[in-house]
């Protein structure tokens, strides 16, 4: 059963009490977190404090940050039932690095335009301190897309001409995500996914939690 929310800042804290009451009496085990990066974790925490309802839950990149780090820590601040029971599908590659794998050479040279910009800062991709080498990738990733788009497009683009023109480009590497193409009737870039799991503690000295995917991309049913 989907329960909705109202959208003002003032209600919605009694509403969400009442959606984690009802979710939690009607004994559902899987929750799917289709809401901001605001309200879910306040859900979340309301849903904690019925007694013995520990559900599972689902995220995606819905709201952009939902499957990145900065969800779990901040304001998210999730109560120790979320972890090790939320799995997320996104088409991003955070968490990558944590499982070994080297940085694709489509970020790393994102990360390096950024670090020679300004002057030797450092950018780690497995901080869970800071979501800055995420905010670089994909900030270099929109700007990398919508420069392609415009080139192609020729002179006097307009948004058909600037659309069609990155329908035409193909599968490319996209900076922080998995490979992309856009279609005419696709337009939100990434060709495949894959599960992530948060953890309590990412394991790396920082006892901060984090997202690891659990596999590799897979291709995208639509």
């Amino acid at each position: 059963e989907g329960l909705h929310s109202s959208s003002s800042s003032t209600n919605a804290a009694t509403d969400l009490q009442i959606a984690a009451q009802k979710m939690c009496a009607a004994g559902d085990t899987a929750i799917f977190l289709a809401t901001n990066s605001l309200y879910a974790p306040q859900f979340v925490r309301d849903v904690a404090a019925q007694p013995g309802c520990t559900p599972e839950y689902l995220t995606s990149d819905f709201d952009f940050e939902m499957a990145g780090d900065t969800f779990l820590t901040g304001a998210s601040a999730m109560p120790a039932q979320y972890y090790d029971r939320a799995l997320s599908v996104t088409s991003s590659r955070v968490g990558e690095g944590r499982t070994g794998s080297p940085e694709p050479a489509a970020d790393a040279h994102c990360r390096s335009i950024f670090e020679h910009a300004s002057g030797g800062t450092r950018l780690d991709r497995n901080s869970t301190a800071s979501a800055l080498y995420f905010t670089v990738i994909s900030a270099c990733s929109l700007v990398q897309t919508f420069a392609a788009g415009m080139q192609a497009a020729g002179l006097n683009p307009t948004r058909t001409t600037f659309s069609t023109a990155l329908s035409h480009r193909g599968n490319f590497d996209n900076p922080g995500f998995a490979s992309s193409s856009f279609t005419s009737d696709r337009t939100d870039g990434p060709t495949q996914v894959r599960i992530a799991r948060a953890y309590a503690d990412c394991g790396d000295g920082s006892a901060k939690p984090c997202w690891k995917p659990l596999e590799g991309f897979q291709p995208s049913a639509y």
